[in-house]
């Protein structure tokens, strides 16, 4: 399927791309969010020179990173405590997306970008057949952003809400699951294409969450 042509990523005056937001909320909630990026690559060089003591994996940080940002910000989407919205550009209106299609989380971990679609779900942000990047008001999310109250509420209504959400965003990648299980990687990897094994990215890497884990390994058949 040929993806459709999306209008420039241009937002009005006074707005915030949704990535940006995104990525504003990651910062907000760890001061390291920054040096992460740079963090994963050195982890892969390590890796890629067979050095032994590689310490913390900073995949695994950036992930609970992004599943907690992306949670909360999808929440506060759903629940109208802030608006999603495109721009119009015949008519100089901005147009609410559909709140409730902000609910569903995909396999792709975080907001990095200003469409949606299928890697990235929400509610359709297309005019005419065209995607329109998403943008949110600079003043009502800094509102939002800069009040701790605030934050600590968004998270426990999101945490409540959704029950299949993990609070615990403990993964591991599909090297370790093998490892730790036994299963070789050629099942894993027919597992995962399979969609018994649900796998999340993160950058450039393929993680399981411990929730996924643990219900892929229960629903295994027995030997």
């Amino acid at each position: 399927m040929v993806a459709a042509t999306r209008a420039p990523n241009l937002v009005p005056n006074g707005a915030i791309r949704l990535s940006e937001a995104f990525d504003r909320l990651c910062a907000r909630l760890d001061p390291e969010w920054a040096y992460l990026p740079e963090l994963c690559v050195q982890w892969d060089e390590r890796i890629a020179r067979g050095d032994e003591d590689l310490g913390g994996n900073p995949y695994h940080h950036m992930l609970e990173i992004e599943f907690r940002a992306e949670r909360m910000l999808r929440w506060a989407l759903f629940d109208g405590e802030l608006c999603a919205c495109v721009h119009h550009l015949h008519t100089g209106v901005d147009l609410e997306l559909y709140k409730p299609d902000w609910w569903r989380m995909g396999r792709s971990v975080g907001l990095h970008s200003d469409y949606t679609d299928d890697h990235m779900l929400g509610p359709d942000c297309q005019l005419d057949g065209v995607p329109h990047p998403i943008f949110l008001s600079k003043e009502a999310f800094e509102n939002w952003l800069g009040t701790e109250k605030q934050l600590a509420v968004t998270t426990q209504r999101a945490a409540s809400h959704e029950a299949e959400i993990v609070r615990d965003t403990v993964a591991f990648s599909l090297e370790e699951i093998a490892e730790r299980t036994g299963l070789s990687r050629s099942t894993l990897y027919k597992e995962r294409d399979a969609n018994r094994l649900i796998v999340k990215k993160c950058g450039d890497r393929t993680l399981v969450l411990e929730s996924d884990l643990d219900r892929f390994l229960r629903n295994l058949p027995s030997s």
